[in-house]
C-alpha cells in the first residue's frame, strides 16, 4: 500500500487513489533528501529539487508531476489540483535531468495557509507517449493517468510548504473518508489563513510551544513534589 503520510495527509483520497509503491523515489532540495510529510518553507524550495528514481531497466521509462491540491488556499481550493512541474521520458535508475522536462518547474510560493507539495510517479507505456497540459490549473493527476494509460501511480511522495513567516501547522477536523466533500474541500482546518492570522497565533502558531512550556512546567512542579517529599522524610 501507499506510504501511511499519504494516507493521513487526505493525499489518497484528494490526489490519487490507493495503490502499492513499487519504485523507489528520492527528492531532495538542495542536495537534502526530503521524506514524506516534511514541513518546508518557500524559499527552502525556489530552485527544481533533483529526483532521483529506482529500477533496474534503462529502457523503462518514467513520468514524473508535481501538483499543489491546495491552491489557492487550503480552504477553498479552486485551482485544485495546480500543476507545478512535468518531467516525461525519465529512465530506470537515472534522475530527472536524464528525462524531458515538458512543463518547467514553478517554485510553491502559497501566500495563504499551508499546502501539500505532491510528487507523483507514473510508468510510461513507452517513450514519448506522454505529453504536457495545455494549462497548469484545475489539472487533474487521475484523469492524466487516464487519458495516458499511464495506469496506477509506482511512488509518490509529499511536503507541506507555507511561505517564509508563515506560521502553525496542519490539523485534522475529521476521520478520513477516502474522498474529498462536495465543495471541494478537505478536512483539514488551515491555522494560518489569511482571514484568521491572530488566530492561528493563538490555537496554531504557538500550539506546539505552549504544549512544551505546559509540559516543562508539569515537569518542574513534579520534581518539586519530589524532593519536597524527601526533605520530609
Amino acid at each position: 500500500m501507499a506510504n501511511d503520510s499519504l494516507v493521513t495527509a487526505r493525499v489518497i483520497g484528494d490526489v490519487l487513489d490507493p495503490f502499492y509503491s513499487s519504485i523507489d523515489l528520492m527528492v531532495l532540495f538542495n542536495g537534502m533528501p526530503i521524506v514524506s510529510g516534511m514541513e518546508l518553507r518557500a524559499p527552502t524550495v525556489s530552485e527544481r529539487p533533483r529526483v532521483e528514481i529506482g529500477g533496474d531497466d534503462y529502457r523503462v521509462a518514467y513520468t514524473l508531476v508535481m501538483v499543489d491540491p491546495d491552491a489557492p488556499n487550503p480552504s477553498n481550493p479552486t485551482l485544485r489540483e495546480y500543476l507545478h512541474w512535468m518531467v516525461t521520458d525519465i529512465p530506470a535508475s537515472t534522475d530527472d535531468t536524464y528525462g524531458r522536462e515538458v512543463m518547467c518547474y514553478e517554485a510553491p510560493n502559497p501566500t495563504t495557509g499551508i499546502h501539500r507539495m505532491v510528487l507523483v510517479l507514473f510508468r510510461q507505456l513507452g517513450r514519448e507517449t506522454v505529453y504536457a497540459p495545455s494549462w497548469r490549473h484545475n489539472f487533474s493527476t487521475r484523469g492524466f493517468a487516464r487519458r495516458y494509460n499511464l495506469g496506477a501511480p509506482v511512488a509518490a511522495m509529499y511536503f507541506n510548504c507555507q511561505r517564509q513567516n508563515g506560521s502553525g501547522g496542519r490539523r485534522f477536523t475529521g476521520a478520513y473518508t477516502g474522498g474529498r466533500h462536495e465543495d471541494g474541500s478537505n478536512n483539514f482546518d488551515d491555522e494560518d489563513s489569511e482571514d484568521s492570522d491572530q488566530e492561528d497565533e493563538d490555537d496554531g502558531g504557538l500550539s506546539n510551544v505552549r504544549w512544551r512550556i505546559l509540559l516543562a512546567r508539569d515537569d518542574m512542579n513534579d520534581l518539586f513534589e519530589h524532593n519536597y517529599k524527601d526533605m520530609k522524610r
